[in-house]
């Protein structure tokens, strides 16, 4: 994202898809109502004890999550305060402390939209199932179409259904 002066580096975690059993989120047939019912409980876990092993071997303070207001409504895991929790375990280990930033958790979908623009959306992915395209049935497409329809932008998004 080099038009916003950031590095995004992209981890390839669906390999581990499988050890997550059968949970909504690894079926990719599977529709959610939204993203805090039928996932794997503490999924977050795998997901952050994936990029702080990351963050801290490329020497990286900071990982920046995009979680949002209705995110944090479901679950505790996609809160703030659990993510504070959570950055003081890097420097308890011994690490430094490597700070989960959440900068977008006040604000709903719609209004995180309206902060963009369309360079950042082409960048930007929502599906919880495929890094190559939206599959528009998950919660995640589901909540990105309805946060589009809210805003000031048209959604530049090819879903393949």
């Amino acid at each position: 994202a080099s038009f916003i002066d950031l590095s995004m580096d992209v981890i390839d975690a669906s390999s581990i898809s499988s050890s997550l059993g059968s949970s909504a989120i690894s079926d990719p047939q599977t529709t959610m109502p939204n993203p805090g019912e039928n996932v794997v409980p503490l999924g977050s876990f795998l997901f952050y004890g994936i990029v702080f092993p990351y963050a801290a071997r490329c020497g990286y303070d900071k990982i920046y999550v995009g979680l949002s207001k209705q995110d944090s409504e479901f679950r505790p895991e996609f809160t703030k305060e659990f993510s504070d929790k959570l950055s003081d375990l890097s420097e308890f280990a011994g690490f430094g402390r490597i700070s989960i930033e959440v900068p977008f958790i006040e604000k709903d979908k719609s209004e995180i939209v309206n902060l963009g623009n369309e360079k950042l959306f082409e960048l930007s992915r929502s599906c919880i199932h495929s890094l190559d395209e939206h599959c528009g049935v998950c919660s995640g497409c589901r909540s990105r179409r309805i946060a589009f329809e809210k805003s000031k932008f048209s959604d530049p998004t090819n879903y393949s259904h």
